[in-house]
């Protein structure tokens, strides 16, 4: 192999950070995962027990990441004199930054991407509408994304929470927030069962109750000491301690086999077959013929 000339590339930034991150940081397989999305420094024992509690989706750069970032600017930018054309604009470039930085991860595309229809498309189309008119624009891109696991599940259940919300209580409290997020969880695995056990055949029905603690953990906790003591390094041994609750309760629950099982890996049919099912039992609940 002979070394003919150094270019950049946009996929080299993502490269650059990670090797920050290496150089500079003791938790270094945590941070990458949660802010950049590279997770290739996380032990095989954790990456197991992180799947078999089911909370691997906490460690997909996703909606939560762009929510925290969109939060941020539209505060800051509320109080300068700029037009919303021209916060939208700022938001959008930030929001291409971030897409270049976690590498186009699919689901951040998907985010990013809602964010703009959101506030493009404003009247005469539904949230339903939107979500499909995402999918063909990420397919338009790349139709190869249709084969991708992180694809089809990212819109998968982000499409069934825009179906289900109706039913999701507006009301405010703890026990409505664990009502919700325990539907959620227990929708998220039906929906998504014959394509997650084509990756992980064990399916933990726990993982419903480890959600609801584990989902604010990480939003109000977690991702945001992640974010900052990544601008900020002197202050990872303050998050450390934060980090081995974290680790450690998902190491202690991983041992929990109660009500866990191992599934048989569907095929094309078995796929079909299973959501025609579950297209007309929803259907007969609509009606409802409960039996």
């Amino acid at each position: 192999i002979i070394k003919v000339r150094t270019i950049f590339i946009l996929n080299k930034i993502n490269n650059m950070l990670d090797k920050y991150y290496e150089n500079h940081f003791k938790n270094a397989s945590i941070i990458k995962a949660l802010v950049i999305g590279v997770k290739d420094g996380i032990s095989d024992e954790l990456s197991t027990n992180i799947q078999h509690i089911g909370i691997s989706h906490l460690f997909v750069v996703s909606g939560l990441h762009v929510g925290i970032i969109t939060g941020f600017l539209e505060k800051i930018l509320e109080k300068s004199k700029l037009k919303n054309k021209d916060q939208n604009i700022i938001i959008y470039m930030f929001l291409g930054l971030y897409l270049i930085i976690t590498n186009f991860l699919v689901s951040v595309l998907r985010v990013t991407l809602a964010y703009i229809i959101k506030n493009t498309l404003k009247k005469g189309f539904t949230s339903l509408d939107k979500m499909i008119i995402n999918i063909l624009i990420v397919l338009i891109l790349n139709p190869f994304y249709a084969f991708n696991y992180s694809f089809i599940l990212t819109y998968l259940i982000s499409s069934m929470i825009i179906v289900i919300n109706p039913l999701l209580s507006k009301k405010k409290g703890l026990h409505i927030y664990l009502l919700n997020t325990i539907i959620i969880s227990f929708i998220s695995i039906i929906i998504t069962l014959p394509i997650v056990v084509n990756i992980s055949s064990r399916i933990n029905i726990l993982s419903i109750l480890y959600n609801c603690f584990y989902i604010p953990f990480v939003s109000y906790v977690v991702l945001p000491i992640s974010i900052l003591v990544s601008v900020l390094p002197f202050l990872e041994p303050f998050v450390t301690f934060v980090y081995s609750f974290f680790i450690g309760s998902i190491d202690a629950l991983s041992n929990i086999n109660f009500l866990s099982f191992t599934l048989p890996v569907l095929g094309s049919t078995g796929i079909l077959m299973y959501y025609i099912l579950f297209i007309f039992v929803i259907y007969m609940i609509e009606k409802k013929k409960w039996y």
